[in-house]
């Protein structure tokens, strides 16, 4: 019993001594932020047309757009040493006045407009090794598995892939930080069979679709 306690004892003294030792180090601990940027985001379609029971052979452009996005990330600095953090968190990037691009079909000398398509959200689970820079900088870099969903000629399609990124962080005092950073997405491919009018006429799709983006950011957060 008495081995028990002392053991228990240790144990609640060494947590101590770690929280203690994070506490006075930059950028540990329970983090969140708030950023706004710029998003362009490029998709690719392939697949076959059917208007009238007759294939139409051509080539679809989706196009890419560019909007502003707002993002907002909560995570968590783990302190490996001194110098070192191990970053892990959420992000939701909402897109602002997401634009509407016109989705095509080329087939000759003909181009239809088959509708249109729209980003609407993304998200990413993230790890972020860091190296602390002075004392009031933190180097990062982001890995993470990446979603996003986007309407595309009346289907909601989600993307799902990866990010990877590269930000840095300043410190104005120990509770706020500045930030930026640019991330870049790539998403599996996935599919739809939408059905639209070419000329008033019925048109039957069966499409595959991949997509990457990607997204810069700066703004401010706060350290717990």
């Amino acid at each position: 019993m008495k081995n028990l306690s002392t053991k228990i004892v240790l144990v609640s003294l060494l947590t101590l001594s770690l929280n203690s030792y994070a506490q006075k180090l930059p950028f540990s601990g329970l983090f969140g932020q708030i950023g706004v940027g710029y998003n362009g985001s490029s998709t690719y379609a392939s697949g076959t047309t059917t208007v009238n029971s007759v294939k139409v052979l051509g080539d679809y452009n989706v196009g890419k757009t560019y909007n502003f996005a707002e993002s907002i990330a909560m995570g968590y600095n783990y302190v490996i040493n001194p110098k070192v953090r191990l970053g892990v968190g959420f992000e939701y990037n909402i897109m602002i006045a997401s634009p509407k691009q016109d989705v095509t079909l080329k087939s000759g000398n003909t181009t239809a407009i088959l509708g249109q398509s729209m980003e609407k959200n993304a998200y990413n689970f993230f790890l972020a090794p860091g190296y602390v820079i002075g004392n009031d900088g933190l180097a990062y870099a982001k890995f993470g598995l990446a979603s996003s969903r986007t309407d595309l000629l009346g289907d909601t399609i989600n993307f799902k892939g990866y990010t990877v990124g590269v930000g840095y962080k300043y410190a104005i005092d120990p509770n706020i930080f500045l930030f930026g950073e640019v991330n870049y997405s790539v998403y599996d491919d996935q599919s739809s069979s939408p059905v639209t009018s070419i000329s008033g006429v019925q048109a039957n799709h069966t499409l595959n679709y991949t997509n990457n983006s990607t997204m810069a950011l700066v703004g401010y957060g706060f350290s717990f």
